[in-house]
């Protein structure tokens, strides 16, 4: 996974890099990049698969297969119902907890998809992996031919497992070209442990990263406790999400980790420092770091993210050379 946070983190400086005017939002996925890596390494083989699998950290096949299993079982335990706390007399929060347990809305959903041209035929074995480890949908299919039947299926796939939030992932711009194309979606839904006030959203400056300043309705806290740290270059901030009991039958915690320069356009300079060294990100490394803090303030802006990239050149020339 650390190699593929430095993918993603290498594409959002190659945008950021591409577009110094602009004020686009990213948004990239390690986990999906890892996911998409994984499928491709398991029906690779020789020298191919030995870069695959130096790359993502794994000893051999066995052992890459084994991880992304593990991967993706955390992912389906993290779907479940919402861990309930006994109260006498439930608060108008814990009563609105209380509906959504009822609800039991998953936490997490994940598609894979691969199609694989024609003239490339899947061997057993593969597509047993592909469909028992990662519960991709598998098919031949002729790419040259059938794009936009190809397309179709992707989009009506991923905004069905993405509860109709990404409408069309695949445009026609899009070229879906042999030997092979891949999908993955990630749904993910939940809400805060401790919920901001909508009331309290306020328009509040936010520096982007062409050194503008916009006013951004932005959620807001006064006087309340989070894990926080602040760092040489940058702050931390850890917003928990409500807990769940997964499918494994056991409560689970996420959390959101927010990033923020001390120098309001020193973005740029942050996402190079975790270029180099993607292990400033791991949760465990920030969580040494924090400290339960009574914060004065704390300022969220609303964020809205619609953007696509090309990964495909960068993640394939940095994994296999031949």
């Amino acid at each position: 996974m650390e190699f593929c946070t430095q993918i993603a983190a290498q594409l959002i400086l190659d945008e950021m890099k591409k577009n110094e005017s602009s004020a686009k939002n990213v948004v990239m996925s390690p986990l999906s990049i890892n996911l998409m890596l994984n499928m491709v390494a398991a029906g690779a083989e020789g020298n191919t698969l030995e870069q695959f699998l130096k790359f993502l950290g794994s000893q051999g096949i066995e052992d890459l297969n084994q991880k992304s299993s593990v991967m993706m079982s955390l992912l389906r335990y993290s779907s479940g119902s919402k861990a309930s706390t006994p109260s006498h007399v439930p608060t108008i929060h814990q009563k609105k907890r209380q509906k959504r347990q009822k609800q039991k809305q998953p936490l997490f959903s994940v598609a894979n998809a691969l199609w694989v041209h024609n003239q490339f035929q899947l061997i057993p074995s593969f597509r047993k992996i592909t469909k028992t480890i990662y519960k991709a949908k598998v098919k031949n299919v002729d790419l040259m031919r059938e794009g936009d039947k190809v397309r179709e299926d992707v989009n009506l796939r991923v905004e069905k497992e993405t509860r109709g939030l990404i409408k069309q992932l695949l445009s026609k711009s899009v070229n879906l070209a042999p030997p092979l194309s891949l999908a993955n979606a990630i749904y993910f839904k939940e809400s805060w442990e401790d919920p901001f006030m909508v009331s309290k959203t306020r328009d509040k400056e936010f520096h982007i990263f062409n050194r503008e300043t916009i006013q951004v309705p932005s959620m807001n806290s006064h006087n309340v406790s989070h894990d926080y740290a602040s760092l040489d270059d940058f702050k931390v901030l850890k917003l928990p999400y409500e807990s769940v009991i997964g499918e494994c039958g056991k409560q689970i915690q996420l959390s959101m980790y927010l990033l923020l320069p001390h120098d309001p356009y020193g973005l740029q300079d942050m996402v190079e420092k975790f270029n180099l060294d993607t292990k400033l990100l791991a949760p465990e490394s920030l969580n040494d770091h924090l400290r339960k803090v009574k914060l004065s303030r704390v300022l969220i802006p609303k964020m809205k993210f619609s953007y696509n990239v090309d990964a495909k050149e960068l993640c394939f020339k940095s994994v296999v050379s031949k």
